[in-house]
C-alpha cells in the first residue's frame, strides 16, 4: 500500500467515525427541566426565601420504597394544609409527574407509575403567609 491509498483510507475512516458520532449524539433524548426556566430564574428569590423558610421549620421528608408503593411522609407543618409534590425525570420530560397533597401527611405513589432511576423533587407548600420549598434527588430501583 502507498502513501495515497492510506491517506484516504485514513480520512475515509475518520469521516465514519465523526458521522457515526453525530448519529449517537442526536439519538439521545435531552430535555430541559423546566420549559419556562427564564421566567422562574427571575423569581428565584422567592425561591430562596421559601427554601430558608423549610429550613427553619427544622422539618425532614420521608422517602420508603415499598414492593407496590412509594410512601412519601410530609413533615407537619403550622398553618400548611397542602403540598405539591414534583417528581421531575431528568432524562424524559414525558416522565415527569405532579401530585396536589391535602389534607394528609403520608401519600402513596404507584410504583408503575415510577421507573427505575433518578428523579428530583420538589415540595411546595404555603401556610401563615409563608411559602416553604424542600427538594432533592431520589432514586427508584
Amino acid at each position: 500500500m502507498n502513501w495515497g491509498k492510506g491517506i484516504i483510507l485514513a480520512m475515509g475512516l475518520f469521516i465514519s467515525f465523526i458521522v457515526v458520532l453525530i448519529v449517537i449524539f442526536f439519538s439521545n433524548r435531552i430535555d430541559l427541566v423546566s420549559e419556562n426556566y427564564y421566567e422562574q430564574e427571575i423569581s428565584y428569590e422567592s425561591e430562596i426565601l421559601a427554601r430558608q423558610n423549610w429550613q427553619q421549620s427544622q422539618s425532614e421528608v420521608a422517602f420508603e420504597l415499598g414492593e407496590e408503593h412509594l410512601s412519601v411522609k410530609l413533615p407537619e407543618i403550622e398553618g400548611v394544609t397542602s403540598y405539591k409534590l414534583e417528581l421531575y425525570r431528568p432524562n424524559d420530560i414525558e416522565k415527569d409527574l405532579l401530585f396536589e397533597i391535602n389534607d394528609t401527611k403520608t401519600f402513596l405513589i404507584d410504583r408503575k407509575q415510577l421507573e427505575p432511576g433518578q428523579y428530583e423533587y420538589k415540595i411546595r407548600a404555603a401556610g401563615n403567609g409563608k411559602e416553604y420549598l424542600n427538594s432533592g434527588k431520589y432514586y427508584v430501583k
